[in-house]
């Protein structure tokens, strides 16, 4: 599965986007699918719930996901895994990396979407400045 690192970021470094903002490029391909959370770490006032996500293991719907991101005001580590019925595997996963970067990887119509909303992206695993 091919993936791009995301690093849209204010002059001090720090990013200016979140999880609900790649959520929001992939419009229904994040509603079409159940998500599982893990190493979730996060600020603001859905951390809990986060947390109990997290902690239960169980998918939850794309809509669940959606309002969980935008109760929060942070997501520092993460990793989220996105299964369409039927499917084995993950079809998309979205990584929070110490808030220093985000990855989404993907299916090439997912990460077309990524790329037409977001400034600095590059190839996952990029050394590139």
């Amino acid at each position: 599965m091919r993936g791009l690192e995301l690093r849209d970021a204010d002059s001090r470094g720090f990013l200016t986007f979140d999880l609900r903002d790649i959520l929001a490029c992939l419009g229904s391909d994040v509603i079409d699918r159940t998500w599982t959370c893990q190493g979730v770490d996060c600020t603001g006032e859905g951390v809990d719930e986060f947390f109990d996500v997290v902690y239960r293991g169980r998918g939850i719907p794309g809509s669940k996901l959606v309002d969980l991101s935008r109760r929060v005001l942070q997501i520092i580590d993460g990793t989220f895994y996105g299964r369409c019925p039927g499917e084995d595997a993950p079809s998309i996963v979205i990584r929070s990396v110490d808030s220093t970067l985000w990855e989404v990887f993907g299916s090439d119509e997912c990460l077309r979407k990524i790329e037409s909303g977001f400034d600095n992206v590059r190839p996952a695993g990029s050394d590139a400045g």
